[in-house]
């Protein structure tokens, strides 16, 4: 065999070689290629998940915290409703005429005079009033005690109230006030009041 002939075959066994070797290395390419593109994927699937879940617990809790402020407005808003309401009661009941006045204070006074117990006869009672409606108030104690023979007079100390009376009888006092009248309502219609101003 020539020298020649050797040399061609050990060429064509090298370029043999060669086209395996790069053959085998394309493969390992595509194989490191497809890996890293599975795993690009995974990864971004999985940092796509993360930012939907953060972005969704983010929504929640910006809904909650919105529910919470709407609750809290919608709250403050029912109190001053309801504050308006017993304050444009409370302007109503100053603002009556005398003739209303009167009317109501007498059933409220009425209903206040017991008999006293101790001496079976009608209460002895001290009148406090505001200074506005004192002679107003007077006429009606004068009413009452030509009525029902009740002992019932206007005191000379003027009462910081701003309508109604505080009856006084030995140590107890019953307070008739416009103010301390419309508190005790307010805490018993509240949540009706409520419930009418937000139905």
């Amino acid at each position: 065999m020539a020298l020649e002939d050797i040399l061609h075959r050990i060429q064509k066994e090298a370029q043999k070689s060669v086209e395996t070797i790069i053959a085998e290395a394309d493969k390992q390419v595509e194989s490191i290629i497809a890996e890293a593109q599975k795993e690009a994927e995974e990864t971004s699937q999985r940092l796509w998940k993360g930012i939907t879940q953060r972005v969704e617990e983010e929504k929640q809790r910006k809904l909650t915290m919105a529910r919470l402020q709407c609750q809290k407005q919608l709250l403050q808003e029912k109190e001053t409703q309801i504050e308006n309401a017993f304050s444009n009661a409370m302007d109503y009941l100053i603002n009556l005429d005398n003739s209303d006045y009167r009317c109501l204070v007498n059933k409220l006074l009425s209903a206040a005079v017991k008999p006293d117990e101790d001496k079976s006869s009608l209460m002895t009672a001290v009148v406090v009033a505001n200074k506005e409606r004192q002679q107003l108030i007077n006429e009606i104690l004068q009413e009452i005690n030509a009525r029902i023979g009740s002992n019932l007079h206007l005191s000379s100390q003027e009462a910081s109230i701003k309508g109604g009376f505080i009856l006084q009888h030995k140590r107890q006092e019953l307070n008739c006030s416009f103010e301390a009248i419309l508190h005790h309502i307010r805490e018993e219609i509240t949540h009706d009041v409520a419930g009418i101003l937000f139905q």
